[in-house]
């Protein structure tokens, strides 16, 4: 029997209620027991209508470890975003 104590849980649509896109996002923190022993379970999940990259926390992970890869990816997205704004600033010129 598996038991979960969650901390956080959320899912976000990435495109408008009347799209027939599936895109999302997961966010998920919390402990699960299987077979008795509770393991953390994080993860960042990223989905469209084909395909998913799920970020989780490993095993050999410490949460402090998980947590440097969710700033690293929060930063280049981040930088990605404001590339993307530039561009479009620059055509608008």
């Amino acid at each position: 029997m598996e038991t979960v104590n969650t901390f956080y849980s959320k899912r976000v649509w990435l495109n408008p209620n009347n799209s027939p896109s599936t895109g999302n996002i997961i966010a998920f923190d919390g402990i699960e027991t299987i077979d008795g022993k509770p393991y953390i379970s994080q993860f960042f999940k990223i989905s469209d209508c084909y395909h998913i990259a799920n970020i989780h926390k490993a095993e050999y992970d410490t949460e402090e470890d998980f947590l440097n890869k969710m700033i690293l990816m929060r930063d280049e997205i981040n930088l990605f975003i404001e590339h993307l704004k530039n561009k479009k600033e620059n055509k608008d010129e």
